[in-house]
């Protein structure tokens, strides 16, 4: 399962988390990274 969370940061920035589940034989297990936009170079940063 893969769910896309947009919210904003700590400082107001815009942040997208990808919260992902790995199913495996007798358990699951999260992923969850962020994506930061940086504002100024106008990119996706992890």
């Amino acid at each position: 399962m893969i769910a896309n969370v947009p919210h904003a940061g700590t400082f107001g920035r815009e942040t997208v988390t990808s919260v992902r589940t790995f199913d495996q034989p007798g358990r699951s297990r999260p992923f969850d990274p962020r994506t930061v936009i940086d504002p100024v170079r106008e990119e996706a940063r992890a």
